[in-house]
């Protein structure tokens, strides 16, 4: 999950339908359970890499709480 969020955090992250696809999971879904594994310290990413994928956390899930 890490590494696939990693792979497209540069282009605001993955499409939609790839995440449903690959994970099973909606987007909203996918992204909570991102952050919850940076929160909790589980991936060892740099401290850039996980400032970046935290920002792309937040700002997906404030996108999906506001429709």
């Amino acid at each position: 999950m890490v590494d696939f969020a990693s792979m497209w955090q540069p282009w605001g992250g993955a499409p939609d339908d790839d995440i449903l696809v690959r994970f099973g999971l909606p987007e909203h879904a996918f992204y909570k359970r991102l952050a919850n594994i940076l929160i909790r310290g589980r991936a060892r990413l740099t401290p850039y890499r996980a400032r970046a994928l935290g920002e792309l956390c937040e700002q997906k899930l404030s996108i999906s709480a506001h429709p």
